[in-house]
Order: structure tokens, then sequence, then C-alpha cells
């Protein structure tokens, strides 16, 4: 076999499996549905009928017929009416009570026994009962007699023509159990698969309402709800509406559409461009509904029977065998879900045909049923089966994206964990440049100034005092750059205390007190380099104007930090210096040094103020935190 042959064996494969299980289906079911009728049981097989109008039989008109019997038709009678007289005599083997089961009358009855009613069905009420299955009644002692007996029944209907079946006549014990195990087959079981049918029509409703990207489930979800329909008037006892005319087609209709849905959900789901197909299938629906509604609305049962079963079923069986192409051509293609519709859609199709042969007469007998209705749990099964694969599906899909995500974060997290180490090496190179750079710039100004000045005064041969005094000034410098250079991790507190320790020493051995209280004040914060610096100098500018020029013997420095003016505006530090020495006049010209002062107290954003006149000499600056100097 080539690989051809056996890739067209394969696609069949669900094909026969579809088949096989229906087969095993109606097998299974006409086991089931098989109710074995007792064993003392008097069949009346025969009876007299006369078709009456409301008015009531006439005695002449019974005939001699066969049962199960249909009356003929009476045009322009709204509810038609057949009485059928079975006379016969009462078997010797009597039972302790006699009981009469009606095989499924198709409609109201009314009974009498020996001239005696027995029981009404309805027979006139407004909306007439037409009693799909079997009806018992028992029967009183003494009113059958020994001899010959007479029962007279009254069939009336208005869907279907009047009518009567087998009557059976046997021990009332025996026919409640046969009844009892009737029900559950006609009754209870179909009541069961409708309510299957409904709840996965309520659920692939619910998945169609969460996930609007899929209108598959959304369309077979109204197609199991028009196979509910069809499995409830199935079941119904009366007219819709109470109005034959409209109800009579409505069954066959629903299980059209039911087909109909079916072949565009497979179209949806199977993403198959199909819509030609169906605007053809639902135009021929269609103008076949309206076809067969034509002789219901005529009142004419017979003619709808003959289009419904020669016309109406053979178009859905089609429709059915199209979707099961449909099918058969995707799975071919390698789509999985459509090898599991495939074998449901096989299975529900020959089922459909044996229950059309069955409805034409040709398979089954009195108590055979239509099984479509039990097929239910199998398309439970395999949409579940659909949903359920979809789900883990998406939950393989959901859980390959999370580790496709965690392992692109990995590799995002680990390359910005290199490009920050980057660029804190670059960080670290471009600190160190501009601590370079600065250090660089800052001896240029002070220590390098004062050195040029040593040496001038050296080749011009001034004295020693002044040669020292230069020196000593660079040499200051350059311990406030040494202080101010690892201001990285200490506070302004720290520089300020080893500044204090050197000046003080100076300023002993020159005779001059210093009143700067470290213990009263506040922990100061870490400044930036240059902006310590800046600090230091201007401290550094105002003892060197009180030591050089003011003749002081007692000097006092005060460091208040402020809490913020108002909501969102920083601290201040405030600098707050005096001396006793012969202050400033207030007409004196400023020098480069309060010039200085004042260009380093604008540089840290701050104001200084220069209180002059008078004795002694004082000054009050004040400047702004930066965020991160807090």
């Amino acid at each position: 076999m080539g690989a051809e042959q056996r890739s067209r064996a394969g696609a069949a494969r669900p094909i026969l499996q579809g088949v096989l299980l229906a087969l095993l289906l109606i097998a299974g079911l006409d086991i089931l549905v098989r109710t074995e009728p007792p064993e003392r049981l008097w069949r009346i097989d025969s009876a007299e009928r006369a078709v009456a109008l409301a008015s009531g039989p006439d005695a002449a008109s019974f005939i001699p017929v066969a049962l199960p019997d249909d009356a003929p038709w009476i045009a322009n009678e709204k509810r038609q009416r057949a009485y059928y007289r079975l006379r016969f005599d009462l078997p010797a083997d009597e039972p302790a009570l006699w009981a009469l089961l009606i095989r499924k009358p198709f409609a109201a009855v009314k009974v009498w026994v020996n001239g005696e009613l027995l029981a009404d069905a309805g027979v006139e009420r407004k909306r007439l009962p037409e009693y799909r299955h079997d009806l018992r009644y028992n029967l009183s002692p003494g009113l059958l007699r020994q001899g010959s007996n007479e029962i007279l029944i009254l069939s009336v209907s208005q869907t279907w023509q009047a009518g009567l079946a087998e009557v059976w006549l046997g021990d009332s014990a025996e026919l409640a159990r046969y009844k009892a195990q009737r029900n559950r087959v006609e009754k209870d079981f179909p009541r069961i698969a409708l309510q299957v049918i409904a709840v996965l029509a309520v659920i692939l409703g619910g998945v169609f309402l969460v996930r609007r990207q899929e209108p598959a489930f959304g369309w077979f979800a109204g197609a199991l709800l028009l196979w509910a329909l069809h499995t409830q008037l199935t079941l119904r006892g009366s007219a819709v509406f109470d109005s034959p005319e409209f109800s009579r087609p409505l069954a066959a209709v629903a299980l059209a559409w039911f087909v109909v849905l079916g072949m565009v959900f497979v179209h949806r789901l199977l993403a198959i461009e199909g819509r030609r197909r169906e605007r053809r299938v639902a135009l021929a629906t269609t103008l076949a509904t309206l076809l067969i509604y034509l002789p219901s609305l005529a009142n004419r049962p017979e003619l709808f029977h003959a289009f419904v079963h020669g016309l109406y079923v053979p178009l859905v069986l089609v429709v059915g065998a199209l979707i099961a192409q449909t099918l058969y051509l995707a799975q071919r293609s390698g789509q999985p879900e459509a090898r599991w519709l495939l074998t449901l859609a096989s299975a529900l199709l020959v089922i459909g045909i044996r229950d059309w042969l069955r409805d034409l007469g040709w398979l089954g007998g009195p108590d055979s049923l239509r099984y479509l209705p039990f097929a239910a749990p199998w398309v439970f099964a395999v949409f579940g089966a659909m949903l359920l694969r979809r789900h883990a599906a998406a939950l393989t899909a959901a859980e390959q994206t999370n580790a496709d995500l965690e392992a692109k974060v990995r590799a995002k997290t680990a390359e910005i964990e290199r490009n920050w180490q980057h660029i804190a090496v670059i960080e670290r190179e471009r600190a160190r440049f501009e601590e370079r750079d600065r250090l660089m710039r800052d001896m240029h100004d002070g220590v390098g100034g004062h050195l040029v000045q040593a040496l001038s005064m050296v080749q011009a041969g001034q004295g020693g005092d002044r040669i020292a005094e230069a020196v000593q000034a660079a040499l200051d410098d350059l311990r406030l750059l040494i202080d101010a250079s690892d201001t990285h991790s200490e506070g302004l507190s720290d520089v300020l205390a080893r500044f204090r320790e050197r000046l003080q020493r100076r300023l002993a051995a020159l005779g001059i007190s210093l009143d700067w209280d470290f213990t009263s004040m506040p922990a100061l914060p870490v400044l930036h380099p240059e902006r310590s610096v800046d600090v230091l100098r201007m401290l550094q500018e105002l003892f060197t104007n009180s030591i050089k020029h003011a003749q002081a013997r007692r000097i006092t420095l005060r460091c208040l930090r402020l809490v913020a003016p108002a909501v969102g505006q920083p601290e201040q530090l405030l600098f707050e210096y005096r001396d006793d020495g012969r202050g400033l006049p207030a007409t004196a010209a400023r020098g480069r040094g309060l010039a200085s002062i004042e260009q380093r107290a604008r540089r840290l954003g701050g104001q200084l103020q220069l209180i002059t006149g008078g004795s002694g000499f004082a000054a009050r600056f004040c400047f702004p935190l930066h965020a991160d100097e807090v």
C-alpha cells in the first residue's frame, strides 16, 4: 500500500469509528428500550370506527378496522374526532384487578366500559392534551362482566389525525410495572438527554461570552439550544400556543437549523472560508421550511408528513453529510479537533438516517424511539474533551511563555547588571577625573598662587617674615584641600572639626581666643566636595582677615541648621562670624578677600551679610542644602 493510500485510509478511520459507534449505540438502545410485556396479557387489535363530528357518533357509521388505525382527516374541523368500539369476551383467567392500557394514542381520549364512564383524559380542554405515551386505567371490580363486553373510546386530536393503537387488558400490577419501565425509557432518559444538551449549551455560551474572539462556540451554543428545542417538542403533549398549524412543523424546523448552525460552527472553528456554502444552505433550508409550513397552515397533515419525510429530512441529512465531508478534508490537512468532530458527525448522521427510516415505518416497531437525543452524552464528551484539550494547551502555552519571559528577564537583568557595572566604572573614572581636575584647579588658585608669591618675594630679596607668611598661607591652603578631599563619606561636622583643630593651634600661638562650641552645633550633612571647599575657603578668608587686618583678640563662630521655611523648600545652613577687632569702616572698599567670600556665597546659592561700622567685624551667610545632602 502506497503512502497516499495509507493517508486516505487514516483519514477515513474517524468516519468508520463514528459509524461503528452509532451502530453500537443503536444496538444498545434497541436492547435498552425493549420492554417485555406482561405474560398474562390480552391484546385487542381490532375494532369498529366511526368518524364523528362534535355532535356525537352515528351508530350506523361504524366500520371494522385493524389496530393501530388512523381515522381520515375531516377538513374544516378544528378538532378531529373518532369513536372506536371494542367488543370482546372476558377471559376465564381473571386477575385480582383488571387494568386497561391504551398504547400511545397521540390524542386525548375518553373511555366508557360497558356504558359506564371510566376516564376522561381532557377531550374538552381548551388546550387539548395529545398523549405521546401509554395511558393505563384500573378497572374497578364488577365493571367487566363474564361473557361479552364493550369498550368505547373517543379519540380527539387537533395536531394529527384521530386514531387508536393497540389496547391491552391485563393484571393491574403487571401493567403498572410495564408502564413504569416505559416511562423511564420514553420520558426520563430523553429528559436527561435534554438537560445534558442544555448544560452544554450554557457552557459553550459562557465560553463565547468570555472569549468573543472565538465565535464558533457561540454558534454551536445556538445550535444546541435548537437541538434542545427539538427534543422538548418531541416530548411535549400539546400544541404550542394552542396552534397546531404553527407548532406542527416546529420540531423538524428546529432540527434543520440545528444542523445549519452546526455547519457554521465547523467553518468558524476550523477557520474554513465557507460563507458561500452557508448562504446557499441557509437559503435552501428557509425555502424548505416555508414549503413544509404551507400544508400545515392549510391543515393538511398527510401532505405535511409527505413533505417532511420526503423532502425536508433528506435535505437535513444532506447538510449533515456536507459537514462530515468538510471535517474529513480538514482532518486530512492535520487539524486534530477535526478528527474528533468527524467521528461525532458521522455517528450523528447514521443515527439521523436511522431515525428517518423509523419515522417512515421502515425500521422498528411500536415501542421504537428516536435515538438522536441519546447521542447527547457523546456530544458532551467530545466538546468536554475539546475544551479540556484547549485549556491544557493554553496552560502549556502560558507556562512556556512565562518560561520564555523569565529567560528573557534573566538575560536582560544580567545585561542591565553588566551595564550598571560598566556605568559604575565610568562614574568612578569620571569622579576621579573631576576630583583631580578640582584639586588641580584649587591648588592652582590657592597653593600655586601663594607659592608664586613666595618665590617672587625671594627673588626680590624681601624679608623672611613675609616669605614665611606666604609659605604658611600655602600650607594652610594645602591642608584645607586635604580636609575637603575626603568629604564623600564624612559629614561637614568632621571636616569643620579638623579645620577648627588646626586653626585653634595657630590662633593660640598668636594669642587669639576662639569661641566655637561643637557640642551645641547640630549634626551637619555630607556636602559635595566643591561645596565643602567653598565653605572652608569662606571661613579661612574670614579668619585670615581677623588675624591680618582686624588685630582681633577674640573670635566667635556659630553654625545652625535651619528647618525648611515652607513645604517643598530645602533646609538651610547658617554661619555667624564675629571678632572684637578694629572692624570694617562702612566706607571701606571691598578687598580681594571679601570679594572672594561674596563670590563663593553666590556659588553656594546663599546670601552673605557683612556687618560694618562700630567695634569688631561680623559676617552672616546662609545657603540651602541640596536634596541629596539632607
